[in-house]
């Protein structure tokens, strides 16, 4: 009996210590900072696995996706919120009244990480690699619902369902 009241007056004090930083840690200052924050540095996220391709048209595990989100613009991406804001595409898209006829307009300032702009040429080659049913993309069914991908400038995709 004594060796046991012995091991837990041993842990009291070690607990009751934890608890207190634990506490006063937690009561630290919530006011907003003051500061501007910096743009710019670098960012190290850690992953749960290696990404085991940089294909956009093959990938399919979380790392690979969170790897892929870094190197390649998408139209369109979610925000903290969950809602859909535009990325690569200059805002919302134009939708007719019937609901079948989708006109995206890309930034103008968008460009590759080379430098390169993104135009509407790049949309159609990208989306049509994703939706040949020969390749079998992850994507390719997704894609078998459009009747057409068309370019209407340098900056602007139509997509008709």
């Amino acid at each position: 009996m004594d060796v046991s009241l012995g091991k837990s007056k041993r842990w009291r004090v070690p607990m009751v210590a934890a608890t207190i930083a634990i506490l006063v840690a937690a009561c630290g200052n919530t006011a907003p900072s003051s500061e501007t924050p910096k743009n710019g540095g670098t960012l190290i996220w850690a992953l749960d696995s290696d990404a085991t391709t940089l294909n956009p048209f093959v990938a399919s595990t979380l790392p690979e996706f969170r790897v892929i989100s870094f190197l390649f613009p998408n139209l369109y991406a979610g925000d903290k919120n969950l809602n859909v804001v535009p990325d690569l595409a200059d805002g919302m898209p134009s939708v007719s009244s019937d609901g079948l006829v989708w006109t995206v307009k890309l930034k103008k300032n968008a460009k590759w990480s080379d430098g390169t702009p993104i135009t509407a040429d790049d949309v159609l080659a990208t989306q049509k690699i994703q939706g040949d049913p020969k390749l079998d993309t992850d994507y390719s069914y997704d894609w078998s619902k459009l009747k057409t991908i068309e370019k209407v400038d340098a900056n602007t995709v139509k997509y008709t369902l």
